[in-house]
């Protein structure tokens, strides 16, 4: 059960990376075509560059997850894109699909974590706020990609469906940002050493670990209202 727990969360986390990189390839190149084939190969294209970070992967390695490789895979797949199409100005495609492999970094960034500036710096920075498999902005992308890929004038869904998905990772940061605080001056006088916060796989809102001088302290709090709840204090 747990494998296919983890490989169900491992597919939508997959298909939330092509989602983004798909729309934002699609908001920069698209030019209101006539053409059902030149817009699902926009799409196509933007949806396997965002993706394309995990390709190296397979051979044991987190370069692809570098700030330093996004313009070098991003100059892949303008140069394969133009090899088809030379609809996307050179410079454009590069832009896009540029967009699109760093998207893959940031939705990293905002869940697991990241090593952003491997193999100089192994250290992962992370701001986690997504879980792996968030379902409502894969749901609101998809809905997105679909809308761009049968109409003409899809580009106005698309940005409809990216503005509401990025309100929602406002609102997640904000509430986030909210618990800390309160978890902080709650603890303060204790000695707070750390304070981590990050979603909860199995309810929807925050799970959060407080560390002071003496104790070690768990618990969980909704997301739309600060209301840190304790579930156990280890003492030492």
């Amino acid at each position: 059960m747990d494998l296919i727990y983890h490989m169900k969360d491992m597919l939508l986390h997959s298909l939330l990376h092509i989602a983004v990189g798909a729309c934002l390839a699609y908001l920069i190149g698209n030019k209101k075509s006539d053409s059902l084939a030149v817009r699902g190969l926009l799409l196509l294209f933007g949806g396997i560059a965002g993706l394309s970070p995990d390709f190296t992967k397979a051979f044991g390695d987190l370069y692809g997850h570098s700030l330093g490789l996004v313009p070098v895979f991003g100059l892949l797949f303008a140069w394969a894109y133009r090899r088809i199409r030379k609809d996307i100005p050179f410079p454009i495609a590069w832009l896009l699909f540029s967009a699109a492999v760093l998207s893959h970094l940031f939705i990293d960034t905002v869940g697991n974590g990241n090593a952003l500036f491997y193999p100089f710096i192994e250290r992962e920075y992370e701001f986690a706020i997504l879980r792996k498999a968030d379902d409502f902005s894969l749901a609101i992308l998809l809905l997105s990609m679909i809308g761009g890929l049968l109409t003409r004038r899809g580009k106005r869904i698309v940005a409809a469906g990216a503005l509401l998905v990025g309100v929602y990772l406002a609102s997640l940061s904000y509430s986030k940002l909210a618990l800390e605080h309160e978890l902080a001056s709650r603890y303060e006088e204790d000695g707070v050493e750390f304070v981590l916060t990050y979603p909860g796989e199995m309810r929807r809102g925050w799970e959060f670990m407080v560390r002071t001088k003496d104790a070690f302290i768990t618990g969980h709090s909704s997301v739309l209202k600060v209301d840190p709840q304790i579930e156990d204090v280890n003492e030492f």
